[in-house]
């Protein structure tokens, strides 16, 4: 596995872990991996969705920041943080 540190490393392709499982519930997602159910807000419910295929960093910002209205410059890092800490629960994988 790819040393995370704080963020998610850049040129990575990430997908859903195998045997992960979710449900949307309310705009939110809950993810069931091996430990405590994750709930996800809606804007990192787009980002989980995204990853159904593998994609790298720079495609989830795109799409996060498409649509939050925003620039990609001021997702960036937290679209990473998020990616990284999904990846630290087992919950994303390296493609």
């Amino acid at each position: 596995m790819a040393d995370l540190g704080t963020t998610a490393p850049r040129g990575l392709r990430w997908q859903h872990a195998a045997g992960v499982r979710w449900r949307r519930s309310l705009g939110d997602v809950v993810v069931l991996g091996a430990g405590d159910p994750v709930v996800l807000n809606a804007t990192a419910a787009l980002l989980w969705e995204s990853l159904a295929e593998p994609c790298d960093v720079e495609v989830l910002t795109a799409r996060v920041a498409s649509a939050c209205q925003v620039s990609a410059e001021e997702v960036r890092e937290e679209v990473a943080d998020v990616v990284a800490e999904l990846a630290r629960s087992a919950l994303v994988e390296a493609a």
